[in-house]
């Protein structure tokens, strides 16, 4: 096998398309479609499924030494040259569009002052498919709920810890003058839910049931900016990730009481044998902007 080979395979993985890969590389399909097919030949095994263009489990087992060995190419390069080179392409970070406010600031300040050499990809992934995503090579790395365990050959690192927290219009008649309600209050409350499926439903879900709060859906919703939105109208209220309700939204916080959790926020990479260089020194940078304990 050789580093064209390498490059093409990593390419079409990410695009999950022979045409879009082709385009990015500067080459014919048919030229993509061989180097492909006489990777597969060297490794005995087939690397994709054509039909979905989707990686085949050799093909996903194969992924993160692909990666590993053009590191090291580079690295070996740079060694022997005694010279830098810079990335040849973007860091491609998932992250759930709820967590994209809190969150987004601080990277976009850190890659400008600390990276303004490295192109970042921003994805928007919700945490039930973060995995998937980056076994599939869809991504480099991937911001979470902590959903549970991951996969072996994937590392999970705590970015910072929240708490779920009542929202209501700021102008809602029954929190004029009230800062927090007892769970019996909040079974009586008309909530806009996330949207079954969801990450911070799946949360939500198992929080309610461990408290034994039988809460009253009026309306289901997939995003947090749309609930946050309709709370602001007078549609209902909701349970939210406190992270994502800043001082300048025409909401308020309610505090639960009897309610004692936490969430946690975490960022997911392959284990650091495959990764790059650059992937490591970004994730111990963005470990020190968040710190565990908050936002």
């Amino acid at each position: 096998m050789n580093e064209q080979q390498l490059i093409t395979f990593v390419e079409v993985a990410r695009k999950r398309h022979f045409r879009q890969a082709a385009e990015v590389l500067n080459l014919t399909q048919p030229a993509v479609s061989a180097q492909i097919r006489s990777l597969e030949e060297e490794l005995g095994t087939k690397l994709f499924i054509r039909s979905q263009v989707r990686l085949t489990p050799a093909g996903t087992t194969f992924l993160p030494y692909a990666k590993k060995i053009l590191d090291l190419m580079e690295e070996s390069k740079e060694a022997a040259g005694g010279w830098e080179r810079k990335p040849k392409g973007p860091l491609t970070l998932g992250i759930p569009s709820g967590l994209s406010q809190a969150i987004l600031p601080r990277l976009a300040k850190y890659f400008r002052t600390r990276h303004p050499e490295l192109p970042l990809r921003l994805l928007t992934v919700d945490s039930t498919r973060t995995v998937s995503h980056l076994s599939e090579g869809l991504i480099d790395l991937g911001v979470m709920f902590d959903l549970g365990p991951v996969p072996a050959h994937l590392r999970t690192q705590t970015l910072f810890v929240d708490s779920f927290v009542l929202i209501a219009a700021r102008n809602h008649p029954s929190f004029t003058d009230k800062s927090h309600v007892s769970p019996e209050e909040l079974e009586k409350c008309p909530l806009i839910l996330f949207a079954a499926g969801t990450a911070e439903r799946m949360l939500l879900d198992s929080l309610l049931e461990k408290h034994q709060i039988r809460v009253r859906g009026v309306m289901e919703i997939t995003g947090t900016e749309e609930i946050k939105q309709l709370v602001a109208e007078g549609f209902g209220m909701a349970l939210v990730p406190s992270v994502t309700v800043d001082d300048t939204v025409s909401v308020r916080k309610v505090r639960i009481t009897r309610f004692e959790h936490s969430v946690t926020i975490s960022l997911c990479h392959p284990e650091p044998k495959y990764l790059t260089r650059t992937a490591k020194q970004v994730i111990e940078d963005i470990r020190g902007i968040y710190p565990a304990d908050g936002p």
